[in-house]
């Protein structure tokens, strides 16, 4: 057994519980070996993620690199810039345990030097804006993080779909050509929907709403939210929640039933929260106009209530085994004839409407991770919302970003 051996075993054996906790014994016992014997290479468990992490970077970059480097001679500057897209969408595709350590690590270790993304791509001479594309743009940044995150949500939804290890080569063009499409379309509008929008009357209706919403905290849910704001969800222990509840743990009980119970509750809530609004905006014919209510408003929710963005933020990496998926209620409102019928370039083709919530709340969470600091309160200029509302909905080629 070498080093090779162990690391290349931690990828398989920590994957399943999407590294939660990174066991030793899990994986000695995967192996077949004592824990002892992980410690003739390795000095302990932060030793072997640090072999994980360079085996990672290693794999990334040798498939990257030459994509880079094609995008930089490409004339077309769009064609450029999505032959890096594919290509980073591809490596995932071809590797899905590259891709859940990636889901699930990169972000845990970003201050680290040697496991953050950008630092690492710097170090390697990849420099995303020597690609002609973002020569001129100063909403490079934006560009970037949204075309990562819907690049992610469309792999993240192919394993879901497909559940195999190793996909066949149709498979993975069809995958790339669709994600292509999602960031160059968006949802299906054009900018000439898009400007017929009255967006101050509307900012007008969220300012209001979300005034409205802030007075009528749930206690007990605002504890449980603080509390995985300190510690995480994996962590947030009724112990602690009763802490911030004043409550001792056994009156936290007479509450919920469970942990589980406890954050499922909050999560179901929360969702709500954000979606409810939906149904008390005026209704309007124009479905761009009502789904930039439904995103802005979100925005502006969570913009309020950092706390909240942190407690909700395992969605985008699904760590917790709640069994929990968006209420049906929510996912209803989706499904009314004017998304349906206005949506074509969505339904069937690149996400089905059950996933059209997901993919939303998705893109708005990478959207406020990448832009705020999770220590203080988030503020986002009007000009960044109404961007990423294009972007979404439009995308680069449709909204002529």
């Amino acid at each position: 057994m070498t080093k090779k051996d162990i690391v290349k075993a931690a990828f398989s054996a920590w994957e399943p519980d999407v590294y939660k906790s990174k066991s030793l014994s899990v994986l000695a016992s995967y192996l077949g070996v004592s824990k002892t014997a992980l410690y003739r290479h390795f000095k302990n468990k932060d030793a072997i993620i640090d072999a994980m992490f360079a085996s990672f970077f290693d794999d990334y970059f040798a498939h990257i690199q030459p994509k880079f480097e094609e995008a930089l001679k490409e004339q077309d500057e769009i064609k450029g810039f999505f032959i890096l897209v594919r290509g980073i969408t591809e490596f995932y595709a071809r590797n899905k345990q590259a891709f859940t350590f990636s889901l699930c690590q990169l972000h845990e270790y970003r201050k680290d030097p040697s496991k953050n993304m950008r630092l690492q791509l710097e170090q390697w001479g990849i420099d995303l804006q020597k690609l002609p594309y973002f020569a001129s743009r100063e909403t490079y940044f934006m560009i970037v993080q949204l075309s990562g995150t819907i690049a992610v949500f469309m792999t993240a939804m192919f394993f879901y779909h497909s559940g195999i290890q190793t996909p066949d080569e149709k498979d993975i063009q069809n995958l790339l050509d669709r994600t292509e499409h999602q960031i160059s379309y968006g949802l299906g509008f054009t900018k000439k929907e898009l400007d017929s929008i009255n967006y101050d009357e509307l900012d007008e209706l969220i300012s209001r709403a979300i005034s409205s919403e802030m007075g009528g905290d749930n206690t007990l849910l605002k504890a449980v939210a603080n509390a995985i704001a300190q510690a995480g969800p994996k962590d947030a222990s009724m112990e602690l929640v009763a802490k911030h509840a004043g409550l001792s743990k056994s009156g936290l009980y007479s509450h919920f039933k469970s942990k589980e119970d406890m954050l499922r509750q909050f999560f179901t809530t929360e969702f709500e929260k954000i979606y409810g609004d939906f149904e008390a905006f005026p209704k309007t014919e124009k479905p761009e106009a009502q789904l930039y209510l439904l995103a802005a408003s979100s925005i502006s929710y969570l913009q309020a209530r950092p706390e909240i963005m942190i407690a909700l933020d395992w969605i985008r990496t699904q760590r917790i085994g709640l069994g929990l998926s968006i209420p049906e209620t929510i996912i209803s409102r989706f499904s009314d004839s004017r998304f349906i019928k206005k949506i074509p370039e969505l339904v069937g083709r690149q996400l089905s409407l059950k996933e059209l919530p997901h993919f939303m709340i998705f893109c708005i969470m990478g959207f406020l991770k990448s832009h705020c600091s999770m220590s203080q309160e988030i503020q986002l200029s009007i000009e960044n919302i109404r961007f990423f509302y294009t972007f979404l909905i439009s995308g680069i080629k449709g909204g002529k970003i």
